[in-house]
């Protein structure tokens, strides 16, 4: 084999631990993942009321019924319906592995169900169709219309995905894609704000993975789950936030896209040279740490402060957090192959944050 070869068979790119086999975040990370999450509520905040009023503004017959459809996959009764087919077939069959996701998926549909509505009527945020301004008491209610943060119907969908998703990863796309559908139908169709299926979605994964575990280990659990549903709300949250404003400085926007890209580059040749085992000082550098440096790198690209604040604090998280690094061995042209997927991806989501910014400017 040749020298690059055996470079490349000996530094192939490395994973992070699944969540079985990783040691629970730390005390510091698991904080610093709560803040991150808590910075980002704050910043849907502020994109709520504008929203709300961008989509009254429509007319969104064409897809009202994609979303009576999403409301119907998300109801409660069709949620427990498939947890109670997935036991008695698993029953029925002698599978164990169907009892034990029917019956997980159930408990978390059921638990989802008691914390949402306990916060639903502790925060009593009014729903969008009795919201005429951006401000309402932060006070219990038991008044119906004034249930509206968490979404339910987005929170026990994506506890029940969980479920499915830890034992059948196959599964993870369709029912996460499945759940998100039913979490932006409640947006569109006026049923929720996007703080509200934000949090729901949130809920429900954290709550899902929880009961997807075993439930004596459920703190360990739990911090794992915080500190991998962070990334995701994140995105989200910067997603929507790019999309939705327009562009205020032109200088500043470009310096810190260039300053992105830097970022970017820079990750992407330090990933390269790991791989091909050159130069040897590189190999110091985690694989983690590389990929941090790309994600800022990207929330450099869409120029926006707020994002780049909520990035950074992701970023802190992930980084003091207690997760140690595998390294794989993989076949050099498997590993070749992968980082040039790897860079294909890069290269796209930074050309889509780049074309996004300010697409639909209701802000």
């Amino acid at each position: 084999m040749t020298e690059s070869g055996a470079g490349l068979n000996d530094h192939a790119i490395t994973s992070i631990q699944s969540h079985s086999d990783a040691p629970a975040p730390s005390s510091l990370s698991v904080g610093l993942c709560l803040l991150t999450l808590a910075a980002c509520g704050l910043v849907l905040l502020q994109i709520d009321l504008p929203l709300l009023r961008f989509l009254r503004s429509l007319n969104l017959s064409s897809v009202q019924k994609l979303g009576d459809l999403g409301e119907g996959i998300g109801n409660g009764g069709t949620l427990i319906a498939v947890s109670l087919t997935v036991l008695g077939i698993g029953w029925l069959k002698g599978r164990p592995i169907l009892l034990r996701v029917g019956t997980e998926s159930l408990l978390a549909h059921i638990c989802v169900a008691l914390v949402v509505n306990g916060l639903k009527h502790l925060i009593g945020r009014p729903r969008p169709r009795l919201t005429h301004s951006g401000e309402w008491l932060w006070w219990p209610s038991w008044d119906s219309g004034l249930d509206s943060l968490p979404s339910g119907h987005s929170s026990a969908s994506f506890a029940v995905a969980a479920v499915f998703a830890k034992h059948f990863p196959w599964t993870a796309w369709p029912m996460f894609g499945l759940a998100t559908w039913v979490a932006m139908s409640r947006v569109w169709r006026g049923s929720h704000f996007v703080t509200d299926v934000v949090a729901g979605m949130a809920t429900g994964y954290i709550v899902g993975s929880v009961f997807a575990h075993p439930l004596g280990d459920w703190r360990r659990s739990l911090s794992c789950a915080i500190a991998n549903v962070t990334p995701a709300v994140v995105i989200v949250t910067s997603g929507i936030w790019i999309i939705l404003h327009r562009v205020q400085d032109e200088w500043s926007d470009e310096l810190l896209s260039v300053v992105g890209i830097v970022l970017i580059v820079l990750g992407l040749i330090i990933r390269w040279s790991r791989l091909f085992g050159w130069p040897r000082g590189i190999r110091n550098v985690s694989h983690q740490e590389v990929t941090l440096l790309i994600g800022l790198g990207l929330a450099c690209a869409t120029g926006c402060f707020v994002v780049i604040g909520v990035t950074i604090l992701a970023v802190m998280a992930r980084w003091v957090g207690n997760r140690t690094v595998q390294v794989g061995r993989q076949d050099p042209i498997t590993a070749f192959s992968w980082e040039c997927l790897y860079a294909i991806g890069v290269a796209l989501l930074l050309v889509l944050t780049l074309q996004l910014k300010g697409i639909i400017p209701i802000q």
